[in-house]
């Protein structure tokens, strides 16, 4: 959207120009002329966008071509606002130097503004393409370890159905059944277990797993999600 906006007010200030060189230029610059206005949305447009992504907790490199994208743009419209009111003093001598401003000083800034906001962008897809391959690569060891604890799940089946007295047995059946439900991908189903014996401290030691893998998915899942919006 930054980068649209930078060729948006570029064509803007060529259509004023174009219509004070060939038709009235107090008409083009007037403040309900239909390109003054068109570039006047795009201008805040901009600086709107500019707020937004200074809220976002970015990294320090992003954040510093970002202050440097801020400062280009701003001196942008220094040098437009320059060349507008050359053109409305409506003399040959102001349309020229209203040409100057637009074929030289303003060219350059906008060239550097573009070239900042692709370095900008760069940045962003790069970090955004990381996440997405962190994410991947979260989720990969996520499903190993719950084939794991899908491995011990079934053990855990086989050794209380064979060795086991009735006492423990359901308690061992409520442990295997949270490890099953981890290895299916779902991460809340808890033990219920209460007891203060061996089959509790395991059960308890089951929870924390739980909460822990909670946690992690959803940071990472968080981060990327945050970090895609901003980039939009």
């Amino acid at each position: 959207e930054l980068r649209y906006l930078d060729a948006d007010v570029s064509s803007w200030q060529g259509y004023i120009f174009t219509e004070a060189l060939f038709d009235d230029p107090a008409r083009a610059v007037a403040a309900d002329s239909e390109n003054i206005i068109g570039l006047s949305d795009s201008r805040s447009a901009g600086y709107s966008l500019l707020q937004k992504l200074d809220a976002v907790d970015l990294p320090a490199a992003e954040q510093s071509v970002l202050t440097t994208v801020a400062a280009q743009w701003d001196q942008y419209f220094v040098l437009t606002d320059e060349m507008i009111a050359m053109l409305g003093r409506g003399t040959d001598e102001s349309t020229a130097a209203a040409h100057e401003i637009l074929d030289n000083p303003l060219l350059e800034a906008w060239v550097v503004l573009l070239d900042s906001t692709n370095e900008l962008l760069h940045q962003v897809d790069g970090r955004i393409a990381q996440l997405r391959a962190d994410d991947v690569a979260s989720a990969a060891s996520a499903r190993s370890e719950m084939l794991v604890v899908s491995g011990l799940a079934v053990m855990f089946t086989i050794l209380i159905d064979i060795a086991l007295v009735r006492s423990i047995t359901r308690p061992l059946r409520m442990c295997g059944a949270a490890l099953a439900a981890i290895a299916d991908g779902d991460l809340t189903v808890a033990p219920g277990v209460t007891s203060r014996d061996e089959v509790g401290d395991m059960a308890r030691t089951l929870i924390r797993a739980q909460v822990s893998l909670r946690t992690t998915m959803s940071g990472v899942t968080e981060t990327a999600q945050a970090v895609a919006a901003a980039a939009e």
